[in-house]
């Protein structure tokens, strides 16, 4: 059979085939990275509108697409599941106020594989990323330091004016507000003075505590934040209008996310258009003791106070052989697999755990502060009604929105209500951190 050879056959005939599916490759490439950053941009703007309840409110544009085409949100997505799954990590979360929630909702992620996820959950996990206290403290530079000093003088100021207006020049608040305004005016200048330095010495107008917390890197703070992204904001002007965006809605973006995941997960919602931003509660309902009998039972533990750890009647003569040495001194350990039909639960020596990650609290007991939180009862009785289901008992009612008056300014918040309450904080932590954790907060 005759063919029709001619110079372009061999003279790049092929190659510019190749050029052509080369180009088409890249093209669907990046619209791939398009539809992908619209998901995440959407996703940023949704939690914004569902914190501040304004089903209008649009921050992100295509000109954000950056923060996904850069590969910015993808790294921080990848770190956060790492640290999810990472024994050593402590799931801990600052910038916010729900550590029973987060807790839970970490632990749900847990159960899932990444691929299963959706994209408000994988944004979850890049706040994680973020939010996660470093093992290093970091400083800011004098610079950051300085914008920080002069907001806490702006909101000072701002209240000043306010309670001129309000109660009048002669009102105590008003007067102090003048007071607020001088003394943190010196600070300023003690801060000018020592550039770069934490002014110390009997003549410094503040503890060298105050100075060290103005250079310390919070990441909740938006400053901090700027300071974080220094380098990509100094990529190009749109680079520097984004970040600045980002690091200005940071937490209020990362609030409006836990609260669509929580609604996905307790709420029967399966979009998020179906959850109307105007919704300022989400009902939960989950009463902690049901909660340690169910599914979650072997995954649910709590840390006894330090009192209930030295206290021989709490102990049966087994568990005294059991959780002591030789030498009298206890092992430690915490409450777990609480049985509601026997009215039991055990004592379990924290080294013959399962070797995974839990959901663990620590309980409140009458030596701590507040013991109106437990209506004085001894942390013994406090464990005992649990068990046996009598009297007023801990319940995770539900998480409304909240706004908060901090440094002068209107914040928008989430808060968990839990009625009852017998516990102080809560957290997911790996076995193998468990000792070391109690050893440096509960003793």
């Amino acid at each position: 059979m005759s063919r029709n050879l001619s110079h372009e056959t061999f003279r790049g005939g092929k190659k510019k085939t190749k050029k052509k599916k080369k180009s088409l490759k890249q093209k669907q490439q990046q619209q791939k990275k398009n539809r992908e950053a619209k998901k995440y941009i959407d996703a940023m703007n949704a939690s914004l509108k569902q914190i501040h309840s304004d089903k209008n409110l649009t921050i992100f544009t295509k000109e954000d697409d950056l923060l996904w085409t850069s590969g910015y949100l993808k790294r921080g997505i990848k770190k956060g599941w790492d640290l999810l799954r990472n024994k050593d990590v402590i799931l801990e979360l600052e910038c916010n106020s729900l550590c029973m929630t987060v807790s839970i909702m970490n632990y749900e992620l847990l159960s899932k594989k990444f691929d299963k996820l959706i994209t408000i959950e994988k944004l979850y996990l890049f706040f994680l990323s973020y939010v996660i206290t470093d093992k290093k403290v970091r400083n800011v530079t004098f610079d950051y330091a300085m914008r920080k000093m002069n907001l806490k003088i702006k909101y000072e100021e701002k209240k000043h004016t306010d309670f001129l207006q309000e109660l009048g020049e002669d009102h105590r608040r008003t007067k102090q507000a003048v007071k607020n305004i001088k003394r943190l005016k010196g600070r300023k200048e003690e801060l000018i003075e020592n550039e770069g330095e934490i002014p110390s010495g009997d003549d410094t107008l503040a503890s060298p505590i105050f100075f060290r917390n103005i250079y310390k890197v919070d990441k909740c703070n938006n400053i901090d934040c700027e300071y974080l992204h220094e380098y990509p904001m100094g990529k190009t002007d749109q680079h520097f209008q984004t970040y600045e965006k980002f690091c200005r809605h940071l937490t209020f973006m990362f609030k409006g996310v836990i609260w669509i995941n929580m609604c996905f997960y307790f709420g029967g919602f399966r979009t998020i258009p179906q959850i109307y931003p105007q919704k300022q509660i989400l009902p939960l309902n989950l009463s902690i003791r049901k909660t340690m009998n169910g599914p979650m039972k072997k995954s649910i533990v709590l840390i006894p106070t330090p009192k209930m750890y030295k206290d021989m009647n709490l102990y049966s003569l087994e568990e005294r052989e059991r959780l002591f040495d030789k030498k009298g001194i206890v092992k430690l350990w915490v409450y777990r697999n609480l049985d509601i039909k026997t009215k039991t639960i055990e004592k379990v020596e924290i080294s013959l755990l399962d070797d995974k990650k839990y959901i663990v609290a620590t309980l409140w007991g009458e030596e701590y502060s507040i013991v109106n939180r437990t209506k004085n009862r001894s942390a013994k009785k406090v464990i005992d009604d649990l068990v046996n289901g009598e009297g007023k008992l801990p319940e995770l009612t539900n998480i409304k929105k909240m706004t908060k008056t901090l440094g002068g300014r209107e914040m928008k918040s989430l808060e968990e209500e839990i009625e009852n309450t017998i516990t102080i904080h809560w957290l997911v932590i790996h076995r193998d951190k468990l000792e070391e954790y109690i050893a440096n907060t509960i003793f």
